[in-house]
């Protein structure tokens, strides 16, 4: 647990600066991207800001959900202690900016997989602010991966170490979505929006596999949890909409 740093009226957390730097240096890179590849600026901005609305709404309600589901009584809690779901942000910001672009832009799969690709660095950067705050932590364990680590309520235990794992696999997605792009750019093999699914694909695949290792997890639906449902089926639709765009692609060629 760290003390907030005081600045006049404000307060801010010290795990919060992760978090922050994270995304803003996630969104800088993203748009640079999109401009770079010749999306106008005005595009670029559109699906920032349909990433970020849809982010924050969808990920607010799904925080609301797994909390309702592994407690009834979290209805009562103040809204600012509901967080944001990752999980719901990853699902509600790509399909609220596919939806925009797909209104704006003639080819909303191409603008979306330049600018989802920063996206795994941000979440990574953000791991490290739940590492710092102890939110997101992992269960008490004897195995050999566990690590001497506090939970949010800043209780110290030999720990599953979700944050480390979690910030170590979305650098590996980093770096899978950069090979993707760039074995994708060969020969048109990859349609567009191609990307953004393997994104997706990739981060629920993950949180499938980490989910058990969490404190918070609670079975809702025989053995798996609330997001584990959701991230299975994440993987299910990300590989389905994947088999149909290159589908598609492969008859037209």
């Amino acid at each position: 647990m760290c003390d907030p740093i005081g600045l006049g009226p404000l307060h801010l957390h010290v795990s919060q600066i992760p978090l922050m730097l994270g995304f803003v240096c996630a969104a800088m890179l993203s748009f640079h991207r999109m401009v770079q590849a010749g999306v106008s600026a005005g595009t670029a901005r559109l699906a920032q800001l349909a990433v970020l609305v849809g982010g924050v709404l969808v990920g607010r309600s799904f925080a609301l959900v797994f909390r309702l589901l592994n407690n009834p009584d979290a209805s009562t809690q103040p809204t600012s202690d509901w967080g944001i779901s990752i999980l719901g942000a990853v699902f509600g910001g790509g399909l609220f900016a596919w939806w925009c672009l797909a209104r704006q832009s003639d080819e909303p799969g191409v603008v979306l997989d330049l600018a989802i690709v920063p996206a795994p660095l941000g979440i990574a950067s953000a791991r490290v602010g739940c590492l710092l705050a102890g939110c997101c932590s992992g269960r008490p364990t004897d195995s050999p991966l566990g690590l001497n680590l506090s939970d949010l309520a800043g209780v110290w235990a030999t720990r599953y170490p979700t944050q480390i794992i979690s910030v170590a696999a979305n650098l590996l997605i980093f770096a899978a979505l950069i090979v993707a792009e760039r074995l994708g750019s060969r020969h048109n093999r990859l349609a567009p929006g191609s990307v953004a699914w393997i994104f997706v694909g990739l981060f629920c695949f993950k949180r499938l596999l980490i989910d058990p290792l969490r404190s918070d997890s609670t079975a809702v639906w025989g053995l798996l949890s609330a997001p584990q449902v959701f991230s299975a089926a994440g993987v299910a639709i990300a590989v389905a909409a994947l088999v149909l765009l290159n589908r598609t692609t492969g008859d037209r060629a």
